[in-house]
C-alpha cells in the first residue's frame, strides 16, 4: 500500500525492512535501498540501526559519494566508457536522426563543446551514461527541484556506520560497468533512444521524478516485488530493453551474492546494502544466495 501524501508537515517515515541470510552459524543481513536521496523525510528503524552498529563490515553495492576513499574511480570509469583510439566516433554507430536529437538536447541545455566531444568518444554501450552525465535539467516551473533534498536510506546507513566506527566496503563499485560491454549495439541504441525521448518529452525531469517517487514509496512500504515489477514495466518496456535489463540489472546479481557470501564466510558480521531492484525477481541476489545454501528470512 502506498504511503499517503499531503502538504501538511509529517513526522519522518520509519523505513528499513531487512533480510536475514544464514547458513549454519554464518549469518548476514541484506537491506534494499535506492541510490538517491528521498522525496520525503525518513529515518531508519531502530532495529536497522542496531544491526549496523553490531556489524563488522557495512558493505554497499556502491559506497555513496564521499563515503570512502576510493582513488581512481573516475579514471577507471572514464577508461571503461571511452572508445579506443582510431575506432571512429559514436555517431558512426547510431542513426543519424538520433545524433541530431542528442546534439539538439545538449544545445538547449547550454552544454559545452567538451560535452559533445566526450559523447562522440563514448563507446555505444555507455552512450546513455555519458549523455546523462552531461545534460543539465531545464529550469523547473515549480519547487520540485528540491524534492530529493532529504537523505535516502544509503545516506542514513552510512551515517550510522560512521557513528559506530564500522568498516565500510564496496560490493561492486565501478565493476558494475563490466555488465555494459555485453550489450549489443541494438540494445545500446535502444537505451540511448529511451533516454533521448525522456529528455525531449520531460525536459524539467518532473515526470521522471514522479516515477522515481512511486518506486521510493513502494520501497518504504516494503513492497519489494512491486518495486521490481514497476521498474521492469517503466524502464524495460521493449524486447531490446528487457534484454538490457536482464544483463545490467539481474545479470549482476550472481556477483553481488558471491561478494556477500565471501564477506559472511570470512567470519565477519556483514550488513549489505543493495538496490531494491536486486532483491526481487527470479534471479535476485536473495535467490542467488539460496543457491549457495543460505536460508532467507524476511525480518520486520
Amino acid at each position: 500500500m502506498l504511503l499517503a501524501t499531503g502538504a501538511a508537515a509529517q513526522s519522518p517515515i520509519r523505513v528499513g525492512m531487512v533480510y536475514e541470510v544464514s547458513a549454519g552459524d554464518r549469518k548476514g543481513y541484506v537491506l534494499p535501498s535506492m541510490h538517491m536521496g528521498s522525496p520525503v523525510e525518513i529515518v531508519l528503524k531502530e532495529g536497522i540501526r542496531d544491526l549496523v552498529a553490531a556489524a563488522d563490515v557495512v558493505a554497499f553495492e556502491t559506497v555513496p559519494q564521499g563515503g570512502a576513499n576510493l582513488p581512481g574511480r573516475a579514471r577507471i570509469s572514464n577508461d571503461l566508457m571511452r572508445r579506443p583510439k582510431d575506432s571512429g566516433v559514436l555517431t558512426d554507430e547510431i542513426p543519424a536522426e538520433l545524433a541530431i536529437r542528442m546534439k539538439r538536447i545538449l544545445d538547449r541545455r547550454d552544454a559545452s563543446a567538451k560535452g559533445w566531444d566526450a559523447l562522440l568518444q563514448a563507446k555505444v554501450q555507455f552512450a546513455a551514461h555519458v549523455l546523462q552525465s552531461i545534460v543539465k535539467p531545464l529550469p523547473r516551473v515549480s519547487d520540485d527541484a528540491a524534492k530529493w533534498r532529504y537523505p535516502g536510506i544509503e545516506a542514513w546507513v552510512l551515517a550510522e556506520a560512521r557513528r559506530n566506527n564500522r568498516r565500510v566496503e564496496e560490493l561492486e563499485g565501478v565493476r558494475a560497468f563490466a555488465a555494459w560491454p555485453a550489450l549489443s549495439r541494438e540494445e545500446s541504441v535502444a537505451e540511448l533512444e529511451q533516454l533521448v525521448g525522456r529528455l525531449e518529452g520531460d525536459p524539467d525531469g518532473s515526470a521522471n521524478d514522479a516515477y522515481a517517487e512511486r518506486l521510493a514509496r513502494l520501497l518504504y512500504a516494503d513492497e519489494h516485488e512491486a518495486v521490481y515489477e514497476q521498474f521492469r514495466a517503466g524502464t524495460c518496456g521493449s524486447a531490446l530493453l528487457r534484454g538490457l535489463c536482464d544483463k545490467v540489472v539481474d545479470g549482476r546479481n550472481a556477483y553481488l551474492a558471491a561478494r556477500i557470501d565471501a564477506l559472511i564466510s570470512s567470519g565477519r558480521r556483514t550488513f549489505a546494502v543493495v538496490g531494491a531492484m536486486h532483491v526481487a525477481g527470479p534471479r535476485s541476489v536473495l535467490a542467488e544466495l539460496e543457491k549457495r545454501g543460505y536460508t532467507i528470512r524476511r525480518m520486520q
